[in-house]
């Protein structure tokens, strides 16, 4: 496979790290969150961000769901305009699992290998919790359980019988260990699955924060990609409970972190 050579990203890294410069920082949405209305939350963000200005004028959570719907086809139109078609494969294919592995494979850069692995384990480590959470059957599990990750799968299969408090070293030695830990007491403690999804989403952020110390290449390209969609999330969390008027603390709870 050819590819293109790293310098010839030159252009596009530049391109991307005027951008990375709008990114909303985990602080702002903060402020977003605790602003005395919801016409003061949208203004922040406005003025934070790249967000067009018709998000001043949203009221409904329709409004905001159709322009996220806008931001994230912009951020497709960006990444075939910047990247080599492997890699756009590879970017596209994290909206299906189980083709994410072959493709980041065809990219031959490590470092997408690393990330297509690392989702595997955690969507993994996602689906064993809550499958057992919900006493399915091993068959249920065995379906919904991706080979290719840094973990085997055959160690969630022989895990699956065993009780929750024979769970806790499971993983503990592993990189996931505050994950697991702190998924565990949450569904200990308070039946919920919010702790997990947000500490998953900050493992991702944080792998795609290295991108940061690549020079050249499609790495910073796409992890841009990655922060801006991290970032329409988060807009969506913070704004949308907003309107429903939905506790601040339920909100802030389900907050992870940002690529800046």
């Amino acid at each position: 496979m050819s590819r293109k050579s790293r310098l010839d990203y030159a252009f596009a890294v530049g391109r991307i790290k005027a951008l990375e410069k709008s990114l909303i920082p985990y602080k702002l949405f903060l402020e977003a969150l605790e602003a005395i209305n919801l016409e003061e939350s949208l203004k922040i963000i406005y003025e934070a961000g790249l967000w067009p200005e018709e998000i001043i004028k949203a009221k409904k959570p329709k409004d905001i769901d159709r322009l996220c719907s806008q931001e994230r086809e912009k951020i497709d139109r960006l990444m075939a305009e910047l990247v080599e078609r492997e890699s756009l494969t590879f970017y596209l294919a994290q909206r299906e699992l189980r083709n994410l592995l072959s493709s980041a494979i065809s990219t031959g850069y490590s470092f997408f290998i690393d990330y297509a692995r690392l989702c595997l384990d955690l969507a993994n480590i996602k689906n064993f919790l809550r499958f057992k959470y919900r006493g399915n059957s091993f068959e249920i599990l065995t379906e919904h359980l991706y080979p290719g990750g840094f973990i085997e799968v055959r160690l969630f299969k022989e895990s699956y019988e065993q009780s929750w408090a024979d769970l806790y070293p499971l993983l503990m030695k592993t990189d996931y260990g505050h994950l697991w830990e702190r998924s565990l007491l949450a569904l200990e403690e308070k039946n919920t699955f919010v702790v997990m999804e947000r500490e998953c989403e900050n493992i991702l952020i944080r792998f795609w924060r290295r991108a940061k110390e690549i020079t050249f290449g499609p790495e910073p390209v796409l992890a841009y990609a990655m922060a801006r969609q991290r970032e329409i999330d988060l807009l969506r969390l913070v704004i949308i409970g907003r309107m429903l008027q939905l506790p601040s603390d339920l909100i802030k709870e389900r907050m992870s972190e940002t690529y800046v």
